[in-house]
């Protein structure tokens, strides 16, 4: 790998494309969280297509299943917050953007009967991402 090559791609970790469901919202809002269906999804970070209007900086929550081939751990719930570093108009979806976030903390519930749990208003619990 070229220097300049490492340099034009600033990622922490490995993006694996997968379409995983997930729900989202802005962080402390009323408004209603939404489901939406990543494109790509790493430990650090998700690229998603969603009608919700945000802007770089916003604070998101995203809920998801993150699957076993990233954590190397069985499936679990992870409930995560992060800020939004890229908003791309979807040209294929009319009044859809495509989101980048880059996940601040993380909790993880490792139980089934979590997957019921509604979502949190505060991550107080949550572990920085490292």
């Amino acid at each position: 790998m070229k220097s300049q090559d490492f340099q034009a791609d600033r990622r922490l970790s490995f993006r694996h494309t997968l379409q995983i469901p997930l729900q989202v919202r802005i962080w402390k809002t009323k408004i209603p969280a939404q489901r939406a269906v990543s494109e790509n999804v790493s430990t650090s970070g998700i690229l998603f297509t969603t009608s919700l209007a945000v802007a770089i900086g916003t604070v998101l929550e995203v809920v998801m299943k993150m699957p076993e081939q990233l954590t190397g751990e069985s499936a679990s719930l992870w409930r995560c917050s992060g800020h939004v570093v890229r908003v791309q108009a979807d040209a294929n979806a009319p009044r859809r953007s495509r989101i980048g976030v880059q996940f601040d903390c993380y909790e993880i519930a490792r139980e089934e009967a979590a997957l019921t749990l509604p979502i949190s208003d505060s991550l107080a619990t949550c572990w920085p991402r490292s």
